[in-house]
């Protein structure tokens, strides 16, 4: 089977376009798992970690509240007290670490409406003894 020059020059700027969109799309697809990468690793991840901290927190101190319920002593009272003021300060500081953690806008006012009843929460109970 005999082409022409046109024929052969024709199939090969094809087949050239045709691997130049092949690695478009891919160049493409890389740039964006590239950037949902970052972000996974920029904001989920630190967010995951902190919101982990403030459950075991909220875990131990629900621990020791119990304790308390108990009859203690004044030196086994005072050690749990001591525990939760503890467990308080760490939820505080993951907290104050999570609103540091850049975020997208959406991300944004949702955390900071949640921040908002947070501290509403905080002031109903303020009471609370914190440690």
């Amino acid at each position: 089977m005999q082409l022409s020059l046109k024929g052969k020059l024709v199939g090969g700027f094809v087949v050239a376009a045709g691997i130049m969109a092949i690695g478009g799309v891919t160049a493409l697809s890389t740039a964006e798992t590239q950037q949902n990468l970052k972000v996974a690793t920029d904001q989920l991840l630190p967010t995951i970690r902190q919101m982990g901290l403030i459950v075991e927190a909220r875990s131990a101190v629900l621990s020791a509240e119990r304790s308390l319920l108990m009859d203690l002593n004044e030196k086994a009272a005072a050690a749990e007290k001591k525990r939760i003021g503890g467990r308080w300060q760490q939820a505080d500081k993951a907290f104050k670490l999570i609103g540091e953690v850049p975020k997208s806008p959406e991300v944004e006012q949702h955390f900071s409406s949640g921040l908002s009843r947070s501290g509403q929460l905080s002031q109903a109970f303020g009471s609370r003894d914190r440690g």
